[in-house]
C-alpha cells in the first residue's frame, strides 16, 4: 500500500487501463474485504504512480500488509515453505535520501521548512522559520542588534541597531533638533537637544531731553534694561551728533559710565554737566540725539552677544560754544570742583532714590522738593526740561 500526503492510497493489483495504479481515498478502502481486495499468492507485486500523481505531494509512505500466512514445512523461515513473511522494496524513478529533510545549517529547521537554509538561526528564531529574527524591524538582525527593542530605522549610520547620537549630547538623533558643536556641562541641553534661547536684552527709555530743547547746563538721562534670562549686561548711553540733519548718519560725541538708579538693578542714569563734559570742539546749534546700548555677557556657546542699540527720536541742541570759553573767564569753573560737584550730585540722586523707596508713602512730595533744592544748590541752575516719571 502506498499512501500519499493528500490522503489517497494506491494498492498493488489495482491498476488503470494505462497500467498505472488506481488512487483511492483511504477512507473508502476496506482492506478486510476479500471481494474488493482478494488474497493473492503472488510473491512479487508493484505499484506504479505517474509523475503527475505526485507533483503536489509532500511525502509518500509505503506499507507492506500480510493478512494471512499459511504455516508450511520450515517454521521460522521465509518463502513458500516457511511461516514468516519476508519482503524487500525496490523504488525506481524517485530521489533517495531527499535533502529537504536534512538540516544543512544546523539550526534545527529542516531544509524544506527553512526560509534561510544556509543561515544558522539558533537562539534568534522565535517564529521557527529558519531565519534570524529582526524583532524591532530596523533591518538589523537580532544577533548583531545592540538595541533589539528599538527601531533605529533612518537614524543608524553605524548599523549597530541603536538610534545614533551624532553630536554626543545625550539626546538621540530622532528627537534632537539642534547639532551641539560644543559640549559643556555648564550650559545644559534641553530635551529637544537644543540649548535655551538667549533672549535679546530690551531697552526702555525713562527720561530724556524733550524734542527741540536746548542743553545749556546739566543733562540727566534715565533708562531701563531688561533681560528675561537674567544675564549680566553692559549698558550705557552716548550723545550723538547728526550729520546732514539726519539721525541715520551720525557720530559719537560723548558717552558716560552709567550708574544704577537706586536699588533697582535694571535702571540706570547718566549726567552730563556743561562745560565740564563738553567736547573740545564747537557743537553750538548742532543737532544732537541719544543712542542707548546694551550687550549681554552670557558665555554660552549659543549666546547672543550682539550689541543692541536704541536711538532716541528726540532731537536737541546746545547753545554752548567751547571756543568762547577762553574769552569769557566767567564761564570757567575749577575742573576739580566741577568733578567733585558732579560726584556729589550722583550720590545725592542715588541716596534720594533709595530713601524714596522706604518712605515714599510718608514724604513723597517733600523728598522730591528736597531733591530739586539739592540740585539747585549744586548747579545754581534749574534742571533742563525732561520727561519726569517721579509719580
Amino acid at each position: 500500500v502506498v499512501r500519499l500526503s493528500n490522503g489517497q492510497v494506491a494498492i498493488s493489483g489495482k491498476t488503470n487501463s494505462d497500467g498505472g495504479n488506481t488512487l483511492f481515498y483511504e477512507s473508502a478502502v476496506n482492506y478486510s474485504n476479500n471481494n474488493s481486495f482478494p488474497s493473492s499468492n503472488e510473491t512479487t507485486v508493484k505499484v506504479h504512480l505517474d509523475a503527475i500523481d505526485i507533483s503536489e505531494i509532500e511525502w509518500i509512505e509505503i506499507e507492506v500488509r500480510a493478512r494471512y500466512i499459511s504455516p508450511e514445512n520450515s517454521p521460522g523461515t521465509v518463502g513458500i515453505d516457511g511461516d514468516k513473511n519476508g519482503f524487500s522494496i525496490a523504488a525506481k524513478g524517485v530521489q533517495r535520501d531527499y535533502e529537504g529533510w536534512l538540516d544543512s545549517d544546523g539550526d534545527g529547521i529542516e531544509n524544506v521548512l527553512d526560509l534561510c537554509p544556509i543561515e544558522n538561526a539558533s537562539g534568534f528564531d522565535l517564529d521557527l522559520n529558519g531565519c534570524i529574527d529582526d524583532s524591532d524591524g530596523d533591518t538589523i538582525t537580532d544577533d548583531i542588534d545592540e538595541c533589539v527593542a528599538e527601531d533605529a530605522s533612518g537614524f543608524d549610520l553605524d548599523l549597530d541597531g541603536c538610534i545614533d547620537d551624532s553630536d554626543a549630547d545625550s539626546v538621540k538623533d530622532d528627537v534632537d533638533l539642534c547639532y551641539t558643536e560644543i559640549i559643556n556641562s555648564s550650559w545644559p541641553i534641553m530635551e529637544n537637544g537644543c540649548r535655551p534661547i538667549d533672549n535679546t536684552p530690551q531697552i526702555t527709555i525713562i527720561s530724556e531731553p524733550e524734542n527741540s530743547t536746548v542743553w545749556d547746563d546739566m543733562l540727566l538721562v534715565r533708562w531701563q534694561v531688561e533681560d528675561s534670562d537674567g544675564d549680566q549686561l553692559t549698558t550705557g548711553v552716548k550723545i550723538m551728533i547728526a550729520h546732514n540733519n539726519s539721525n541715520e548718519s551720525s557720530s559719537e560725541l560723548i558717552r558716560c559710565v552709567p550708574m544704577m538708579w537706586g536699588d533697582n538693578s535694571s535702571e540706570f542714569f547718566c549726567i552730563w554737566v556743561i562745560p565740564t563734559d563738553l567736547p573740545s570742539y564747537d557743537i553750538n546749534g548742532q543737532q544732537l540725539h541719544l543712542e542707548f546700548f546694551v550687550q549681554s555677557s552670557n558665555q554660552s556657546p549659543e549666546a547672543n552677544n550682539e550689541l543692541i542699540t536704541k536711538s532716541s527720536q528726540n532731537v536737541f541742541t546746545s547753545s554752548w560754544d567751547n571756543s568762547s570759553i577762553d574769552d569769557d573767564n566767567s564761564l570757567i569753573l575749577n575742573k576739580e570742583e566741577l568733578s567733585k560737584q558732579k560726584r556729589i550730585l550722583m550720590l545725592a540722586i542715588t541716596g534720594l532714590v533709595a530713601a524714596l523707596v522706604g518712605v515714599i508713602f510718608v514724604a513723597k512730595k517733600f523728598l522730591w522738593q528736597d531733591f530739586n533744592e539739592v540740585v539747585s544748590e549744586i548747579t545754581e541752575k534749574e534742571l533742563p526740561s525732561v520727561e519726569s516719571d517721579r509719580d
